[in-house]
């Protein structure tokens, strides 16, 4: 599969990996197993390994999969167990690796103990010959994996135990029945989030049986499936690891410590499905139909968040270089001599972010497993019919089409939400008594209509494959066909929890700016052991409210279970919402086409090349119905009140100033006072009285129910807050031209018996509209994203988070002299994109961010840089040529007004020039310093040296020795592990201040941390060079 025109492995849930075919995400890509489905169906990807000496055929499918596959528009991947026969046969193997032995340094220079041990073996063989046949087949993995950072780690084993049994029973000359089984268990402690570790564990039990006959000219497959997956995750509780304040989830940059966010969770996904496919030829025809029934059942437990709150602070270079030059920092550095100094210490970063959870965790009010809640429950219907003619012995055309529907994708079965349930306790004045409440967010009437159930979900297909030579040596191949993409669970959960009014939901609440929040139980707070939030909390460093914050979320949980079973985020207890689905839903789906030729160049050696395109639609982006935050809608009297409450609430002006009456003189005078008397004023203290969006001020919600004032910029309807609703509008596009040349020859240079050689070339472009939300790591138009600019949902079209211009990949196997085997296998391909963001104050979680980086007015903050699109960086702007483009955005719009200021200045509120003084304009970005790095090519080059001794008839072994990544190619930026492209100076991490060395800035190391590593779970490509040596029994 490595070296197959455009697919790459992608790493998903710890433990499993996919394939990403053209460049989207392995997310949705159908996997299928002896014609049995094991996809994810909550976040996508697989739900079982199968071990490698089970395997006897893999078919991947990037493009056209056929009209059995209705959700493929991703690609698909079937595999195929292997059976017994007459004869007994199989194997065993074992391989081994330790940093001793070869291993080149990891990322940073460490050279920390690592071993991983693969060993198993396979069976099979007649239980009644030419009748009944069996097969067995075990692995296990054990990786031992000591997770490095700050010259200190922990132990992070990875392992992993795998086993396939098959019994086939030929019933007679034209009847087949197999019954498989499949077990896969894995635990891990994954190291994604450094010293915030997650432990996982799965347990797949999963079978299968399947009969093949034929009646008359008839032939028939019928394959029945089950399978439960079971995943448990949890905050790994690793002792001695580096944990400053075991009390809280800390997130700064690329650093993480205490108890994940993630976790806990338990996810169950149980599958019952039964399929027929069968074919009937006629004549120059061969007819071919059926279909798939899978019953899907989810469930589980997901209580992020429950074990400690989330606090974020920046590593910008403003923020590190405040922190440096504070003599009196509270907490001393970690390491001596460290040349970060005090700034290596966690707790001396300032509180720009809060998220406390509520310790449940359903995303449903609905039973299963044995849980209260939680439940999703999908029948899902397949149905195919197809046609293939042979107009000419030289030319064949296919016709047909697919059809599938899923049910509970769409949360079809609620009602729409009334005014009339419209929690009047917290809301006195509602902003409706009838009709529906959705209507009210914007105004848009039938924006609270159930959501449509797709039910017409057909998918035609054609091809054309013509043999223009009539001699079997050349192909010219032509198709096209409409494939339906995958919703899943997850992009319903939230949905649920905003239309169900009863349910133990999971919830959490956000603060900073805002230090108002609304708990469970309808109270108002906004301060926590006699300390406000907003000022007391918010801007702290870190370690010295650590005990407060976590207290903060005692109190949440506490409030949450003294409510029972109602749900406190049902939309009518909180005006506001995030995740609904629109009700125009849609879905999301591929039309692909392709023209390829396929040519036998000489005997042995054959030739392709193929164009493919593929369009996508009907994805899923997130726009705020109500606008809050968008400049359009100032409201001019919340405006003034903020003015005056600034004005009043400051001791140097209170009674000194002037009220503001009104705008023009009245509102300029105020304000000019007020600059007058305060020192160093800026915006941010207009704002955190007001004169901000309400998602700032308010925390999205109405500002009512928190007691506040109403916003500056509260959106079309201030009585409601904010509705990120997802609509059916998204789009891609791929554009492929796919290469490959396969060849074998004996003899085909001096000192080489026999080889075999393949090489693939893939020259792509994928573009889609997903935005990259903090600007790291991948988009994925298969999971909610909202969109950049709500006012023009669709307006940044570029290169996807995933897509490689140039992909070479080769592999070859060489039969040498003395019964020696050298094979090699390397992968070259271009870096990927990044998207290039303004940089936010404090990295956010400062009030007034909509005067400074939101450029397109709106809502939204810290919007893509002025002049680019998604992906830029990498395709239209190189490395060397950044320094160019940020020069020439701070010299155009650099130090400018956001729209929300022009506004300001337009109402007679503000001048421009005060604007200016405060604060208020779009901030100048750094330039790169000298030495600056870019994202990297991906590079790899494998090696194998075997020695097959046949120790008699029958029985082969084979030592081996292989090395990976040969010449230790240095690899970065993996799609987990990019450099971000928000531009805030964040030295090793910003894409504008990253070096391979520290550089020369006393106190700041620059040196990028995005290094490939070998990692702890199933996959590695280009970590460090590794030597492994390997024994292979075969019988």
């Amino acid at each position: 599969m490595q070296i197959l025109d455009g697919i790459v492995a992608d790493p998903s849930k710890a433990g499993f990996f996919d394939l990403s075919i053209d460049d989207r995400s392995g997310r949705t890509t159908r996997l299928r197993l002896d014609g049995v489905d094991i996809s994810d169906e909550t976040v996508g990807g697989t739900i079982q390994n199968v071990a490698a000496s089970a395997v006897s055929e893999v078919r991947v499918r990037p493009a056209l999969p056929g009209v059995t596959s209705a959700l493929s528009s991703a690609g698909e991947v079937s595999i195929f167990t292997d059976s017994g026969s007459n004869l007994f046969h199989g194997g065993g193997f074992y391989n081994f690796r330790d940093q001793s032995l070869g291993f080149a340094s990891f990322p940073g220079g460490l050279d920390s103990a690592w071993q991983r041990n693969q060993f198993g073996g396979s069976v099979g063989g007649p239980v009644i010959k030419e009748k009944v046949f069996f097969f067995l087949s075990g692995e296990r993995a054990k990786f031992s994996f000591p997770f490095n950072l700050l010259s200190t780690g922990y132990d992070a084993p990875f392992r992993e135990t795998t086993g396939t049994g098959r019994l086939d029973w030929q019933l007679n000359s034209g009847t087949r029945l197999f019954y498989r089984f499949n077990y896969d268990h894995n635990s891990d402690i994954a190291s994604l989030d450094d010293f915030s570790p997650i432990a996982t564990q799965n347990n797949i039990p999963s079978h299968a049986l399947g009969v093949d006959f034929s009646t008359g000219s008839y032939t028939h497959r019928v394959r029945f499936g089950y399978s439960k997956f079971v995943d448990n995750l949890s905050a790994a509780p690793v002792p001695g690891i580096f944990n400053p304040a075991p009390s809280l989830n800390i997130v700064l940059g690329q650093l993480q410590t205490g108890p994940n966010s993630r976790g806990p969770q338990e996810t169950i996904q149980r599958n019952l499905q039964a399929g027929y496919d069968g074919t009937k030829p006629a004549q120059k025809h061969t007819f071919r139909f059926g279909g798939v029934i899978n019953r899907i059942e989810t469930g589980g437990v997901t209580a992020y968040g429950a074990l400690a709150p989330r606090v974020s602070g920046s590593t910008d270079l403003v923020a590190l270089q405040t922190v440096l030059n504070n003599p009196a920092a509270p907490f001393p550095a970690l390491v001596a001599g460290d040349i970060a100094g005090i700034a290596d210490n966690p707790l001396n970063y300032p509180v720009n972010g809060i998220t406390i959870y509520n310790g449940r965790g359903f995303s449903s009010e609905h039973s299963a497993f044995g849980f209260p809640g939680g439940g999703h429950f999908d029948t899902r219907i397949e149905l195919h019919a197809a046609d293939t003619w042979k107009i000419f012995p030289n030319l064949n055309v296919s016709l047909g089409v697919n059809y599938v529907r899923d049910t509970g994708r769409t949360d079809s079965d609620t009602a729409p939400v009334a005014c009339a349930q419209i929690n009047m306790t917290l809301f006195p004045t509602p902003p409706c008594t009838q009709g529906d409440l959705l209507d009210q967010f914007g105004f848009i009437s039938g924006l609270g209509n159930q959501v449509r159930q797709p039910n017409a979900n057909f998918g035609p297909w054609a091809g054309i494959a013509w043999d223009p030579g009539s001699n079997g040596k050349t192909l010219v191949r032509l198709g096209g066909g409409l494939y339906y993409e995958n919703n899943l669970f997850q992009n319903v959960f939230l949905d649920r929890r905003s239309r169900a009014a009863q349910g133990q939901f999971f919830g959490s609440a956000s603060l900073c700016p805002s230090g108002t929040v609304l708990f469970p139980n309808g109270t108002v707070v906004n301060s926590i052991a006699g300390l406000d939030i907003a000022s007391q909390i918010c801007g702290q460093p870190i370690g010295t409210v650590a005990g407060d914050i976590s207290a903060l979320q005692t109190a949440y949980q506490a409030a949450t279970n003294s409510i029972g079973a109602t749900n406190p985020y049902f939309v009518g207890n909180t005006l506001s919402s995030s995740g609904l689905l629109a009700p125009n839903y849609q879905s999301p789906r591929v039309v692909q086409m392709n023209f390829g030729l396929q040519r036998e160049v000489r005997r042995g050696t054959t030739f392709s090349i193929d164009f493919l395109r593929s369009v996508g639609t009907h994805f899923l982006l997130g726009v705020d119905t109500n606008h809050v935050g968008d400049a359009s809608f100032l409201d001019s009297t919340a405006a003034l009140a903020a003015i005056n409450a600034t004005v009043a609430g400051n001791p140097l002006t209170n009674g000194i100033c002037p009220a503001a009456v009104g705008v023009g003189s009245s509102s300029l005078t105020a304000v000019n006072c007020y600059m007058a008397h305060v020192p160093g004023a800026r915006i941010v203290d207009f704002a955190t009285h007001g004169l901000d969006s309400a998602n700032a001020y308010c925390d999205g919600l109405p500002c009512s129910v928190l007691g506040k004032g109403a916003a500056a910029f509260g959106g079309v309807n201030p009585l409601v807050g904010s509705n990120v609703m997802y609509f059916p509008v998204g789009r891609s596009r791929y554009n492929g031209l796919q290469m490959a040349l396969r060849t074998q020859a004996d003899h085909p240079t001096r000192g080489v018996r026999h080889m075999n050689l393949a090489v693939s070339y893939t020259l792509s472009r994928y573009k889609d509209d997903v935005s990259v939300r903090g600007g790291q790591g991948p988009g994925d138009q298969d999971v909610l994203s909202p969109a950049q600019d709500y006012n023009h949902p669709t307006r940044f079209f570029g290169p996807g988070s995933l897509d490689r211009t140039h992909q070479l990949s080769f592999a070859t196997v060489l039969d040498l002299p003395r019964g020696l085997q050298l094979s090699a296998i390397g992968h070259f391909d271009s870096p990927l994109p990044l998207t290039l963001f303004l940089p936010q104050k404090g990295g956010g979680g400062v009030a007034g961010e909509i005067f400074r980086s939101d450029g397109t007015g709106d809502g939204t903050v810290g919007d893509v840089l002025p002049g680019t699109t998604f992906g830029t960086f990498g395709r239209g702007i190189s490395t060397t040529h950044l320094t160019t483009h940020i020069n020439a955005y701070n010299t155009t719009f650099a130090n400018e007004l956001t729209p929300a200021g022009v506004q300001l200045v337009n109402a007679g509120l503000f001048t421009s020039g005060q604007l200016v003084t405060l604060g208020a304009v779009t901030p100048t970005v750094s330039a790169p310093p000298a030495g600056n790095v870019g994202l990297g090519w991906l590079k790899t080059f494998d090696l194998r040296l075997a020695r097959p001794i046949r120790v008699r008839e029958g029985l082969t072994v084979e030592p081996s020795v292989s090395v990976f990544n040969v010449f230790n190619f240095a690899n970065y930026d993996e799609p987990l592990l990019l450099l971000s492209g928000v531009l805030d100076g964040s030295p090793g991490r910003a894409v504008n201040n990253a070096t391979r060395n520290c550089g020369i800035v006393a106190g700041i190391c620059t040196a990028r941390s995005d290094r490939v590593g070998p990692g702890s779970g199933v996959y590695s490509l280009g970590a460090p060079r590794q030597l492994q040596f390997g024994l292979r029994l075969t019988f």
